[in-house]
């Protein structure tokens, strides 16, 4: 009879005891509860704890319930029937460590903090567990529960042995690399929420351990390690460049959202602003910027290479708990840790208030916008990374004229710039000649044309590009807009016509912009 079990683990979880994450598995745990039925222990398998029943075949089948044999008169045997699987589960908490003795291990270990599992057994293992909890210890059993995904293959379908779909998790360590699939697992699972997985999508993982490894290898090549990778000195600080103040502002937002999303078991939401922060803002941003310091020698590669460890050292220690081995691994190449020591043992990186809350973080994530319009102005016209032109910017206001001038020698090395015009008027066509623009925060970057192209040549060629998409357009358009032919074509005959032509809409789109630049 399983209602009075359960009224002491309803209210573990309505009061707050227990918690769940996602918490919207609270909704499935109440109304198994609620509608809770008697339970049959019983089960006719050839394994498990065979229950501890006897029964005196000399009186009647009298029935005797006891670890073990009754010592009284008559022919005793013992229950063939084995306890249903679950009810041996439910005891796991307590009786792995020695119940029902008072064993150390049960006074230091029960309860525990967390119990990790799938949803799909919320009822059959982690409310029987509170339950036996409540029941036998007369406390609970841990104090939160975190429900993985379900791994599905590519057809939604449950990773299972009968079907073949589950892939051999040393097979794909083999080609990707541990590492690599236990960051992509977490990666692509929402919490909560089941997953489609292919061994291809290790790939994410495997990727960003690479660009982690050639990050520390440029580091390595710059020379010895730092002394102050753990904390950067005063001077050291006093003469950051607005890059690095960024860079560090960065980092401090990053531990500070790592952390709460650990607090909360939001594993998924910490590897994107890990992968985002070390992808992209400090390798191909960050990185790239500090070549210019690295370049000039002196004290100012100093100050680089400093800030460079620093940096590293907080990213390895963030990303240990999901990426163990690459990041023991870099710890000792790059020498912050000795041969004796492990970086599973270093201090989890906590907030060092080094400009989180900065204005430098938004001006240089502006910065970085308009290298990226100016890069985006070349690629339009076909102009090669390597070709040197000149760029006018105008900047939205005094301030960010002033920011502007400050890191105009930053701008040219990231934008490989000839030469860059600062300045607060806009730029004069009728004087200098045609020049597309971007706009963004800081201000509007243009790229003039003069003596990169032909603009009447390169007008022809637009327009002629213009009347070529204009007429595939109008007739798959037509096309589309017939009855006959969405009827009776194949379906993917059709989801093709209408994905060729969403792509053709988005260039002709661009195609007119060009074309207005040039106006």
């Amino acid at each position: 009879n399983m209602k009075e079990l359960a009224k002491p683990a309803m209210e573990a979880v309505s009061s707050g005891k227990i918690k769940f994450y996602p918490e919207r598995w609270t909704k499935t745990y109440f109304h198994w509860m609620e509608n809770i039925q008697d339970w049959c222990i019983s089960r006719q398998i050839w394994w498990g704890h065979r229950i501890p029943a006897w029964y005196n075949r000399d009186n009647n089948d009298e029935i005797y319930v006891g670890p073990g044999k009754p010592d009284k008169p008559g022919r005793w045997e013992q229950e063939e029937d084995v306890l249903d699987t679950w009810f041996s589960s439910w005891l796991w908490p307590f009786s792995i460590m020695g119940w029902p003795e008072k064993t150390a291990d049960l006074e230091y270990f029960y309860p525990t903090a967390t119990l990790v599992t799938g949803p799909d057994i919320i009822f059959f293992w982690v409310a029987r567990m509170i339950m036996a909890g409540c029941e036998f210890m007369k406390e609970i059993p841990f104090k939160n529960v975190y429900f993985t995904s379900i791994i599905r293959d590519e057809q939604g379908r449950k990773l299972s042995k009968s079907l073949g779909n589950s892939p051999d998790p040393l097979d794909v360590i083999a080609q990707y690399g541990a590492d690599a699939l236990r960051f992509s697992i977490i990666y692509i699972a929402p919490v909560g929420m089941d997953i489609k997985y292919s061994n291809e999508k290790c790939e994410i993982g495997r990727n960003f351990a690479n660009k982690l490894w050639n990050a520390c290898r440029f580091r390595r090549m710059q020379g010895d390690v730092t002394a102050t990778f753990k904390a950067l000195d005063a001077e050291t600080l006093a003469n950051l460049s607005d890059d690095e103040k960024w860079m560090l502002g960065k980092l401090d937002n990053l531990v500070n959202s790592v952390q709460t999303y650990l607090n909360d078991f939001q594993f998924h939401s910490a590897t994107h602003d890990i992968y985002e922060l070390v992808w992209s803002e400090f390798c191909d941003w960050f990185i790239e910027a500090e070549k210019q310091p690295l370049r000039k020698g002196g004290a100012d590669k100093e100050r680089a290479m400093k800030v460079l460890d620093y940096a590293l050292y907080r990213i390895l220690r963030v990303l240990h708990p999901f990426m163990p081995f690459i990041t023991e691994e870099l710890a000792h190449q790059m020498g912050f840790l000795g041969e004796e020591e492990s970086i599973m043992y270093e201090e989890f990186p906590e907030s060092d208030g080094l400009f989180a809350a900065n204005s430098e973080i938004m001006l240089a994530d502006g910065k970085f916008d308009l290298v990226r319009a100016g890069r985006a102005l070349k690629t339009n016209y076909n102009l090669a990374d390597g070709r040197k032109v000149n760029f006018y910017l105008k900047a939205a206001d005094d301030a960010k004229l002033a920011y502007l001038q400050t890191n105009a020698d930053s701008l040219i090395h990231l934008l490989n710039a000839a030469e860059i015009n600062i300045a607060l008027q806009d730029y004069d066509s009728a004087a200098n000649g045609a020049a597309p623009s971007g706009v963004c925060d800081l201000g509007t970057i243009y790229m003039p044309l003069a003596g990169l192209v032909d603009v009447a040549e390169e007008k022809a060629k637009l327009e002629k590009q213009k009347a070529e998409l204009e007429k595939w357009i109008n007739g798959t358009k037509a096309r589309l807009n017939n009855a006959n032919f969405v009827a009776k074509a194949p379906a993917q005959v059709v989801a093709d016509t209408r994905a060729a032509l969403a792509q053709n809409e988005e260039k002709l789109e661009r195609t007119l912009s060009l074309l207005k630049d040039l106006a």
